[in-house]
C-alpha cells in the first residue's frame, strides 16, 4: 500500500461516517443551542462533536448513529458549561441565566424559545431531544442515561410545564 492509499483510507471512512450523521447535524443544532442558549456556541459544540465523531474508533452502526451523535453533542455541551462555571464567578452565571434573551437575534425570540428559555435544562433536554429531534424513548434514555420508564413520566411533566409557560407568556 502506498502513502496515497493510506491516507485515501481514513479520508474515505470519515467521508461515510458524515453521511451516515449529517442528517442529524441541524437536530443537534437545536439541542446544543438550547444547552449552551447562544447560537454560536451551539455551532461550536457541535463542531466539536463532529469532529470527534469522525475521528473515534468507537463510531456506532448506522441505526444507532442518532442518538449516539447527539450524545456526543450532549457531552460536550454539558462539559463546556463545566468549564464555563468552573472558571466564571458564579454570579455571572446567575445573571445570564436570569436576564432577557432581547439581545438574541430575532429568530430566537420566538414563543416557543422564550417558553424553553424558563423550563429547567433537564426538562429542556428531553423536550428539544423529543419534539425537535424525533428521538424515540429508547433513544432518550441512551443519550441522557437514565430508564425509559423514567423518559416518559419526565417528559410528561415537562410537557406539562411547556404548556403552563406558553400559557403565562401568552397573557403577557
Amino acid at each position: 500500500m502506498t502513502q496515497l492509499e493510506s491516507n485515501a483510507l481514513p479520508h474515505t471512512m470519515m467521508q461515510q461516517r458524515y453521511r451516515m450523521i449529517a442528517p442529524y447535524v441541524a437536530g443537534a443544532q437545536v439541542l446544543a443551542t438550547q444547552f449552551m442558549r447562544c447560537p454560536q456556541r451551539g455551532k461550536d459544540m457541535v463542531q466539536d462533536a463532529l469532529e470527534k465523531a469522525l475521528r473515534t474508533q468507537h463510531f456506532p452502526l448506522e441505526s444507532k448513529a442518532k442518538p449516539w451523535f447527539l450524545q456526543v453533542v450532549r457531552h460536550r455541551c454539558l462539559d463546556e458549561l463545566r468549564l464555563l462555571q468552573r472558571h466564571t464567578d458564579d454570579s455571572v452565571l446567575t445573571e445570564l441565566a436570569t436576564q432577557t434573551h432581547d439581545s438574541l437575534p430575532l429568530v430566537e425570540q420566538n414563543l416557543v424559545q422564550k417558553a424553553l428559555a424558563k423550563l429547567s435544562p433537564e426538562q429542556r433536554d428531553l423536550l428539544v431531544l423529543r419534539e425537535f429531534n424525533d428521538c424515540s424513548y429508547a433513544d432518550i434514555a441512551a443519550i441522557v442515561g437514565i430508564p425509559e420508564g423514567t423518559v416518559m413520566s419526565r417528559l410528561h411533566r415537562a410537557r406539562m410545564a411547556m404548556r403552563q409557560a406558553l400559557q403565562q407568556l401568552g397573557e403577557r
